[in-house]
């Protein structure tokens, strides 16, 4: 990723709502189409009844609540660097305090809402239908208002301190398998999963970017790190290949003064290739620097570009005239249940 004078990336915080998710709920902008597209010893005492809590080292069992949490949506709240945060919890039936689950952690882009990424990209269905843990996090607000993610370690907030608090605080209510924890997010979400694949990943197993990939120049996690992105070529919010973005009704940074710093922050941030974010992951996978494409699905023209011979998968999806939006079944691939087969195949390693 080229590198962005300090002053420059503090305008990431004054964007407007346009600039990465104009819909403020996760969903797709209004002029654009969603895209989805062990025997017991013998002995006559009754043998102790193993804790599962207690055997499994892997789990967040040990502190959690006995009995966890209600099956259903909770409203959480905590309280991070004097301020008080909020999260929407879902937890599926198939939850109880003796069995770890997986916990994805789903985050909505710019002026967005934690209720409208988990109706956008219908991730709770899926939880309570696989059995895992769905966690939605709200942003803080910027200058302007609206809600947003510190991907660049910019903003007096640190989101990323308060994503591993988040984390924390659900262990506390339901049995969380802790090498299992996985984060996703649409737009600024996406840039803050990329951020957290940076420095969180201790504690992040693998990552979904839709709309979103960054690799800042900054990022150096110890082990790699499982990806994949969705990217429509269509985008005209967060351009595919890097270019002019629509924001603030429509204009292009093109049309601003050579001396406006958000210009030239614009031109930075949306003049990153999708492509070359990802490749730059690859790099830090360990992959081959030629990866493999195929074709997915010929009606909904979607292709997957495969980085080979990796230390972690880096897969990154092309869905030809795609726009900003969360990737449905309706018009391309199922982000959703993509993204989730692809987390739910890894697990953190424990040495």
């Amino acid at each position: 990723m080229r590198r962005l004078p300090l002053a420059f990336m503090v305008g990431l915080l004054t964007l407007s709502a346009c600039a990465n998710d104009p819909t403020g709920d996760g969903s797709s902008p209004p002029d654009e189409t969603p895209v989805a597209a062990k025997d017991s010893p013998s002995s006559s005492a009754p043998s102790p009844v193993a804790d599962p809590k207690a055997d499994d080292p892997n789990s967040s069992c040990r502190g959690a609540a006995t009995p966890p949490l209600g099956n259903g949506v909770h409203q959480m709240t905590i309280s991070h660097d004097g301020q008080e945060r909020s999260y929407r919890l879902f937890v599926p039936s198939s939850a109880s305090e003796a069995k770890a689950l997986p916990l994805v952690l789903n985050f909505h882009g710019l002026s967005g809402t934690a209720d409208g990424q988990a109706n956008a990209s219908g991730l709770e269905d899926l939880a309570e239908s696989d059995g895992f843990v769905a966690a939605h996090p709200q942003g803080t607000l910027n200058d302007d208002g609206l809600t947003f993610w510190d991907f660049l370690d910019t903003a007096p907030v640190d989101d990323v301190s308060f994503i591993s608090a988040v984390i924390d605080d659900i262990g506390t209510a339901i049995c969380i398998d802790a090498v299992r924890v996985y984060a996703m997010g649409h737009s600024n979400g996406g840039y803050l999963s990329s951020r957290l694949a940076c420095d969180l990943s201790e504690r992040i197993t693998a990552v979904a970017t839709v709309a979103a990939t960054i690799h800042p120049d900054d990022c150096t996690p110890p082990r790699s790190v499982p990806l994949v992105a969705f990217h429509g070529t269509g985008d005209n919010i967060v351009p595919f290949d890097g270019g002019p973005s629509l924001f603030l009704g429509g204009q292009t940074a093109d049309q601003f003064e050579p001396s406006n710093p958000q210009e030239q922050f614009l031109d930075y941030l949306f003049g990153l290739s999708i492509p070359t974010e990802v490749e730059e992951w690859a790099d830090h996978n360990g992959c081959e620097r030629t990866p493999e494409t195929q074709l997915v699905d010929e009606a909904v023209n979607t292709s997957v570009i495969s980085y080979q011979n990796c230390a972690a998968p880096t897969l990154l999806y092309v869905i030809e005239g795609g726009g900003h939006g969360w990737p449905t079944p309706h018009d391309s691939i199922d982000a959703t249940t993509t993204a989730w087969a692809f987390l739910a195949a890894h697990q953190s390693p424990t040495e």
